[in-house]
């Protein structure tokens, strides 16, 4: 790779290794792509696990459209197209690029919402020779209403959106029976507001039905009370 820059945010830094580095030890995926064929050089194994693979081995030398024809039901049918302009415009700007709130499924079928950035790295002569990218798992950030309605988007069938749901709270364990969509929208209104009152304020609901949901839910429960539960919502 030899000595090269990395213009973050237009101020170049030293890369060489603190490249690679910062790749392998990023709690985050991260890759370096050539900036002219688009071929993965580097990845971590969090970036290797994201695209569907074991080992980086598996990755190195693929371009994302390659990988785009592997998983694409995961990513959708737009997202390599995304990575590709995003790719061009850090290579002809020579500047930073960003991918905000970039909804993807990873393998356990749990949904991602993710940040990307792209950092362009250049030689000596400000040529720019491969493209640093990094993604952020904000998915913990959003709000659940908001996330189950991702999740509602993505599964066809409702009965599936609401058990991958609750497997990625923790909570699915906690309930003998399948829990309804009604059921599971005053379950996470309770996480956000303490009276009956309040959780059918935000649905839009009467008071007496958020009650009678919230004893078809004790009556559901298995493992501990509903209120073992909404802690666990509410940690």
């Amino acid at each position: 790779m030899g000595t090269e820059n990395i213009f973050l945010f237009n101020q170049p830094i030293i890369a060489d290794e603190f490249l690679l580095d910062f790749i392998r030890h990023c709690p985050h995926p991260a890759n370096l792509k050539d900036a002219q064929t688009g071929r993965y050089l580097l990845a971590n194994q969090s970036t290797v696990e994201i695209c569907g693979f074991q080992f980086e081995k598996q990755l190195i030398g693929l371009t994302v459209r390659e990988i785009d024809g592997m998983i694409q039901a995961r990513w959708g049918n737009t997202y390599a197209g995304v990575v590709e302009d995003l790719d061009q415009q850090v290579k002809t700007l020579r500047t930073s690029a960003e991918d905000k709130k970039r909804i993807i499924v990873e393998n356990n079928g749990f949904i991602r919402v993710q940040n990307m950035m792209k950092i362009p790295i250049a030689n000596h002569d400000k040529q720019v020779t491969s493209i640093l990218t990094y993604s952020c798992d904000i998915t913990k950030d959003e709000n659940l209403f908001y996330l189950f309605s991702v999740y509602k988007k993505f599964y066809s069938s409702k009965r599936m959106a609401i058990e991958n749901f609750l497997r990625y709270l923790h909570i699915d364990n906690y309930f003998a029976q399948n829990i309804t969509e009604a059921e599971l929208l005053v379950l996470l209104g309770m996480k956000y507001n303490q009276l009956y009152k309040e959780v059918a304020q935000k649905l839009g609901i009467q008071t007496k039905t958020v009650e009678i949901h919230a004893g078809n839910l004790r009556n559901k429960m298995k493992n501990g009370g509903l209120h073992r539960v909404l802690e666990k919502l509410r940690a």
